[in-house]
């Protein structure tokens, strides 16, 4: 499995960023390259599911998102999620208290198919995109926060 981690700071406490990154009605509002969801079981708790459509150098893949965490208490949120379709990932995202904001910690593991072709294009083509793509996602939940 590959392995992405980024951060970044929003000026905003960390339950007030998390209140608008767990809501699955509000996911493609900042997430980047997804758009949905075309179905939603849920409301953001442990046991959600959603499916939406990513989209990859252009090309829609359908995905499922499915909750397996989500813990807000004020020493800092966190949000896990497992990601099925084309792609398979488990994603993390960590909201901890850090002056009066919030640091946050995305790491994202995820594996692409096709043995060892589909490694070879990760490392040329697919990590570059899963890294921009997470970097966008930061800034767009950050732009998003310090708007609101």
């Amino acid at each position: 499995m590959a392995h992405i981690k980024r951060e970044v700071f929003i000026q905003k406490p960390p339950q007030a960023v998390y209140a608008i990154a767990r809501d699955p009605h509000r996911w493609a509002d900042w997430f980047a390259n997804l758009s949905g969801p075309e179905q939603l079981e849920g409301d953001g708790s442990v046991g959600t599911v959603g499916h939406y459509t990513y989209k990859m150098a252009g090309v829609p893949f359908s995905v499922k998102v499915t909750v397996l965490e989500d813990v807000s208490a004020p020493e800092g949120c966190r949000w896990r999620g497992k990601v099925e379709g084309a792609l398979t990932a488990e994603q993390t995202f960590s909201y901890m208290p850090e002056g009066d904001g919030t640091r946050l910690v995305v790491e994202v593991d995820y594996a692409v198919p096709g043995g060892g072709l589909g490694k070879l294009a990760d490392k040329l083509v697919v990590e570059r995109f899963n890294e921009q793509s997470a970097d966008q996602t930061l800034q767009a939940l950050k732009e998003l926060c310090e708007g609101a």
